[in-house]
């Protein structure tokens, strides 16, 4: 993994998502238009694959375990597709402001410390 990678990554939800799918060696993002919900709430369907690289599997691990895979994880799927339901408006920004509903400075991967330390 390059080291950008297991520096992790801190910022907005969108600038996350840009970071995520430059980081993807043979896997894919997919961000969804919005949809609505079965509560009728516009949701935007990210599906994350690994294409089965070994370095893609072990990223999209740390993400599951971050604030993406806590607050908006929905399925895991053979194969390694992830799917998360994103509420539109979490990645909507407004003048003035870089996000409406994360504050700017999210940690949402966080570093590796065990292979920033060089011990694995």
């Amino acid at each position: 993994m390059s080291t950008d990678v297991r520096a992790g990554y801190t910022g907005t939800l969108q600038g996350f998502l840009e970071w995520l799918g430059q980081h993807l060696t043979y896997g894919r993002l997919r961000l969804g238009d919005p949809r609505p919900d079965e509560f009728d709430r516009p949701v935007r369907r990210l599906e994350l694959v690994t294409g089965g690289y070994s370095d893609d599997e072990e990223l999209l691990e740390r993400v599951r375990s971050g604030l993406l895979g806590i607050a908006y994880w929905q399925s895991s799927h053979r194969g390694g597709l992830d799917v998360y339901l994103i509420p539109a408006h979490h990645l909507e920004s407004g003048p003035g402001q870089s996000h409406r509903f994360w504050p700017a400075d999210t940690c949402w991967v966080a570093p590796d410390e065990q292979e920033m330390a060089g011990t694995s």
